[in-house]
This record gives structure tokens, sequence and C-alpha cells, in this order.
């Protein structure tokens, strides 16, 4: 990412959303000390910490874009897939309660959907979410990698890898440098 212009803070996995919001206003308050445009603020999370990123463009009004990579999303319908995993998995179901309804309408948002994912169920809240967000007229791009396992973007090294890679960087760029 920082070869593309873009400058990248992790957090780990299992954080409560407060964590990310924490973040978030210490980037903000510290910019220019860092170096950072503090109206160029994109989230980029992967698989169980998707929820937090997702609950936090609900929240936070400032995220310009986010780049969503094979993540459990949130529990539609009375499902409780997400909710279950989470709890076998150690991540942070930020979403409960919410709705795609809760999603800002104007804000890019790039999901990358791994068509071989292994993990239950995710791929199939992941669908939901994309058909309920394309009936709001939500600004969504997808991308399907149709042999991709999940963590692809960590353990294959193919030409449709990396090409999905590239994309995901083009929209960062297009969204936070361009």
């Amino acid at each position: 990412m920082a070869t593309s212009g873009i400058a990248t803070v992790l957090y780990g996995p299992g954080a409560p959303a407060t964590d990310l919001d924490a973040v978030l206003n210490h980037l903000r308050r510290e910019a220019h000390t860092l170096g950072l445009d503090s109206a160029r603020i994109g989230l980029f999370a992967a698989s169980g910490n998707v929820p937090v990123a997702l609950a936090t463009l609900m929240r936070d009004g400032d995220v310009r874009c986010a780049a969503l990579l094979c993540g459990y999303t949130m529990d539609i319908d009375g499902t409780t897939v997400v909710r279950n995993m989470a709890a076998q998995a150690g991540f942070v179901d930020a979403c409960v309660g919410r709705s795609v309804d809760d999603l800002p309408a104007a804000l890019p948002m790039l999901f990358v959907r791994a068509g071989q994912d292994q993990f239950p169920g995710l791929n199939d809240r992941l669908d939901q979410l994309i058909a309920r967000g394309l009936a709001r007229n939500l600004s969504l791009t997808l991308i399907n990698h149709p042999t991709g396992v999940h963590g692809f973007d960590i353990y294959e090294q193919t030409a449709l890898s990396e090409r999905v890679i590239r994309h995901v960087v083009a929209f960062l760029q297009l969204q936070l440098v361009l």
C-alpha cells in the first residue's frame, strides 16, 4: 500500500469498534504531525475485521471509502451465522441490531468475494448484503474471485489473485489519492 501512496495503520483482530474509533480520532487529531490528510481516510478490512469496519462506516461520516475483503458482514433477517462465527473465532460482531439500511448511501465500498471461501455462511451473508445494498442503490463495487479461497490475498500467488489485489489498490488510490 505504501508504494501506492497509501499509508496504513493496522488494528488487531477482535478489537471492539471503539478501538477503531480511537485510532481514527488519533489519526485525524495528529494528521499534520503524521503527514496525513485527515480528509482522505478510508478503511481496509478483511475476514473477521469486516463487521467492525461496517459498524464504523455506519457511525463515522468522515470515512471516505472502504475496501472489505472476504469478510463476514452482518446477520440479516434473523440469521445468526455471523454471531455464531464471531463467538467461535473470536472476532467482534459489531453489527448486531444493525441493517444494510444503516450503511451510508454515497460512501464508495468495495467488497471482495472469494468464490471458494471455506468459512461457513460467509459468502451467503456477503451475497445477501450485496443484494440488499444494490436494492438500496448503495455505491458498491464487487470483485468476485471465483477460484479464490479465504485469505487468497495472503496464501495464493496466482495471476488472478494478484490482479484482484491490484484492483483493490486501484480502488483505494482512486478514492484516497487521485
